[in-house]
């Protein structure tokens, strides 16, 4: 016959026994629990975060020399669809003036440029070079003659003299600077 110390061990032994199994088997199904619910979320994460048809882009150039900036389509655009930002940021580096930024579902890349915008290249002026009224054209640190009229400066009057001295009639293309020399064809 068995003791009664005996079956009270023995009870004890098999209670730690189902006790240990009962915990490592709660642990085991928390632990697999825990790894399938965290997988989906990381890969909704991911999928959230990847560029697709969906997310409208803005380009900017800014141009440090003139300081305007133009806002457009990005010309590469098909190319960021799949990626990440980090993946976009990898490509267009901050070294070369680079910044991309995700706004909720808007992502901006910005492109710092050393130099001016195309409109400044167009911009057109009336100068004085060796006594006639001369175009130039360019930004004024960059400006370059373009073509010398056959207007005296010496046959305009005194204050129209002065201003074409001084650099002062600017023009945004050469559309609006002809305008202007058909004013000053009465005094050829």
């Amino acid at each position: 016959m068995i003791k009664k110390g005996q079956s009270i061990l023995f009870l004890i032994t098999l209670g730690l026994f189902f006790g240990a199994g009962y915990f490592l088997a709660g642990w085991w199904s928390d632990f697999s629990a825990v790894d399938k619910a965290k997988k989906p979320v990381m890969e909704d994460r991911e999928r959230n975060d990847l560029i697709s048809e969906e997310n409208q882009v803005i380009y900017e150039e800014f141009y440090t020399r003139c300081g305007h900036v133009i806002i457009s389509s990005f010309p590469y655009r098909e190319s960021l669809n799949g990626k990440t930002v980090d993946e976009i940021k990898n490509i267009y580096k901050e070294k070369a003036g680079y910044e991309i930024k995700r706004e909720e579902e808007t992502l901006i890349i910005r492109h710092t440029i050393d130099g001016y915008c195309p409109a400044e290249y167009e911009r057109r002026r009336l100068k004085e070079y060796q006594g006639y009224v001369a175009i130039f054209k360019g930004p004024k640190e960059e400006e370059v003659l373009e073509k010398v009229t056959n207007i005296k400066i010496e046959n305009l009057p005194a204050e129209e003299q002065a201003k074409i001295k001084r650099g002062d009639y600017e023009f945004r293309d050469e559309e609006a600077m002809q305008d202007a020399l058909e004013n000053f064809d009465e005094f050829i």
